[in-house]
């Protein structure tokens, strides 16, 4: 039996994002749990959000641990990054592990296992998408997440290349381990659709913003003209700048947008001719991985860590060349046995992100 450890997540994300990071975050906590029962672990947030606040309920060896008093209770965010230190050695942790690219001040003098996944570094590579107060932040939190580290996680290929490139970081001190997604859409299900959907259907799950150009994949579905989307995300300011063409597919009956739970959003997967995520930057792209659990063959974005998510089971294009994108949706779109086969591939492919065989990885990082 491996040597037991009091392991604490910095769960900012889990118990306030119900995105991205958030999604993670909770995915990892449930694989620790399920896959990697020896350890305790304490979820350490500042604040949660409430329809968030329980999620750990019913999760055996877990505990959320908040700021009660003094400074901390007064600013739950100065707590995190300043004054969390002395709650875990309060709490007896040995292992800190931070989910999403930073870790507290301070951490330097503490004398645990220090442990920092990182997902992207979309704010250096694509800067005109952020502020200069939002890349200012992002540089300093990573900059000391990956010095004070012990291992740093990359949750792609292609994150720990930009690490060793854009950071300098020592490759030895990189590992490399994928994520998994939510059960709903690797157990299979009989979930009925909500009414008032078409029969048949594409699929695009992500927030609205920019550098998913979900526009350009509006301006396809208007040329061609056949087939409705359904779309699944929060809208941001970028959203203004599309309306226009959104309400016009409203009008015409070909375009749907929902906020649905997790289960009805595998089904929605699930009876999809295929999904789209046309994105130009992530650092893994949970929503190819979903789609692909679920049988549905992806259209994507050519950045290299979406192509590590989806393997053989997805298209491939550059979502800024109109051309090329519109000729991998006309076929997926017109070629049955195309998406057959995409989703036979992409479906054995996406096997080696099941929790369990994650899990045998960070037992080695957290032994």
């Amino acid at each position: 039996m491996p040597a037991q450890h009091i392991i604490g997540f910095d769960a900012k994300r889990a118990y306030n994002n119900k995105s991205g990071l958030g999604n993670f975050s909770r995915d990892h906590i449930r694989m620790c749990v399920d896959h990697i029962p020896e350890h305790h672990y304490k979820l350490f947030t500042p604040k949660a959000e409430e329809s968030l606040a329980n999620f750990h309920l019913g999760l055996p060896n877990t505990e959320r641990i908040s700021p009660t008093r003094g400074m901390g209770k007064i600013s739950p965010s100065w707590w995190r990054s300043f004054g969390m230190i002395p709650d875990l050695r309060r709490h007896e942790v040995s292992l800190f592990h931070g989910l999403s690219a930073s870790l507290p001040a301070g951490m330097k003098n503490w004398d645990g296992v220090k442990i920092v996944s990182v997902h992207d570094l979309i704010f250096e590579k694509y800067p005109r998408w952020y502020s200069r107060a939002d890349k200012i932040l992002h540089r300093r939190k990573l900059k000391h997440a990956t010095d004070v580290a012990d291992t740093i996680v990359a949750i792609s290929r292609e994150t720990a290349q930009d690490l060793e490139q854009l950071y300098k970081v020592d490759p030895n001190k990189i590992r490399v381990i994928y994520q998994s997604c939510h059960p709903a859409f690797r157990i299979p299900a009989e979930t009925k659709l909500p009414p008032g959907l078409p029969e048949e259907y594409v699929i695009y799950v992500g927030s609205i913003e920019e550098r998913k150009h979900l526009g350009e994949l509006l301006q396809i579905i208007d040329d061609i003209g056949k087939i409705p989307i359904i779309v699944v995300g929060k809208k941001t300011s970028y959203y203004n700048k599309i309306q226009p063409l959104v309400e016009k597919l409203q009008r015409r009956g070909l375009y749907f947008h929902m906020q649905p739970d997790v289960v009805t959003l595998a089904a929605l997967y699930k009876h999809a001719l295929f999904s789209v995520y046309p994105s130009q930057a992530e650092g893994f792209g949970i929503p190819v991985i979903e789609s692909l659990f679920s049988k549905t063959p992806v259209l994507a974005g050519s950045s290299p860590c979406l192509q590590e998510a989806g393997g053989p089971g997805g298209m491939y294009i550059n979502p800024l060349n109109i051309p090329e994108f519109t000729k991998g949706f006309k076929l997926l779109l017109t070629q049955s046995s195309v998406r057959e086969n995409l989703a036979v591939e992409g479906f054995a492919h996406v096997e080696q992100f099941q929790p369990h065989k994650l899990a045998e990885m960070w037992k080695e990082v957290y032994r």
